[in-house]
């Protein structure tokens, strides 16, 4: 891209450099996804990170989503559970999206894009996890952690993240559920992010 390679060279060689932003305005957006393509560059092949950096992501999401299903064939799980369901659903959608895009890019787009497509997945078993009766803290806990991670990545990410959030503490108080101080913490928090 115009910036990316740039930005990720500049954030390799050097620390934060004052006013990187004077020779180029693009060098002064700083994005927690070139920080990541950065610390693949240090891997024993040195200088393509940004060949790993979307695919070892899109790795990670496929696999975790393929997990439920050796379980089902492992005898360790029913094929009918409502997250082995989801995240069935959700492997047509990764596929498709690793096929539409680019993969070997530094670009912040495709790190966005698969941090949105987590945290939509972790929103639908939350979802699920009120339908049960049940408070999810774990999840929840998770999806805020996805959501700052977002932000960080790419600031338009932040009305997504902010929505999600603002809607599980919401069912939360809708289903009178025990939601603790440290959940209205973490909204404050996102939303002083943003």
């Amino acid at each position: 891209g115009l910036y990316h390679l740039n930005s990720v060279r500049w954030l390799g060689e050097y620390a934060i450099v004052p006013g990187l932003g004077n020779l180029h305005d693009r060098l002064a957006f700083n994005m927690s996804s070139f920080l990541y393509v950065v610390s693949l560059n240090s891997f024993p092949p040195f200088n393509i990170g940004f060949h790993l950096a979307g695919s070892f992501l899109t790795v990670l999401l496929f696999a975790e989503c393929l997990s439920p299903i050796c379980r089902v064939f492992q005898k360790k799980e029913r094929f009918f559970s409502m997250d082995t369901l989801v995240k069935c659903t959700l492997l047509p959608l990764i596929l498709a999206y690793s096929i539409d895009s680019d993969l070997p890019t530094s670009s912040p787009d495709f790190c966005s894009g698969i941090l949105r497509i987590l945290l939509f997945y972790n929103f639908i078993l939350i979802l699920i996890r009120f339908r049960q009766k049940e408070w999810p803290a774990t999840l929840v806990n998770y999806l805020f952690f996805i959501a700052v991670t977002a932000v960080t990545v790419k600031l338009s990410n932040a009305m997504y993240s902010l929505t999600l959030v603002l809607f599980c503490v919401l069912i939360g108080y809708v289903r009178r559920q025990d939601i603790r101080l440290i959940e209205h913490r973490k909204v404050l928090i996102l939303i002083g992010i943003v």
